[in-house]
């Protein structure tokens, strides 16, 4: 089990593939370099559970710049965008 107080950066998502959802949890503990990726691919149903860095990129949806974070299956290669949201007004980092 994940305690919370033990992590300085966590982001539970979900991945959606060809009408199939899969929930997916990226985190990093506290003096750590390397984030912590856990999820069930939607494309082959491999259970991911690997250590990397932590990619981002930039692209334009609805008309907007966004940014994703990149995860990819470490079976068969897809890779997956997950939206990265902004804090809102009044919240910031807390490590």
């Amino acid at each position: 089990m994940i305690d919370v107080h033990d992590l300085s950066f966590i982001k539970k998502s979900s991945i959606n593939y060809n009408d199939k959802t899969e929930k997916t949890l990226i985190y990093r503990k506290k003096g750590e370099d390397q984030f912590h990726f856990e999820f069930k691919c939607p494309k082959c149903q491999y259970a991911n559970d690997y250590s990397g860095s932590l990619d981002t990129v930039k692209l334009r949806k609805d008309g907007k710049n966004k940014e994703f974070y990149v995860v990819k299956c470490q079976k068969c290669g897809e890779a997956f965008n997950i939206e990265k949201f902004k804090p809102g007004k009044g919240y910031g980092r807390t490590s």
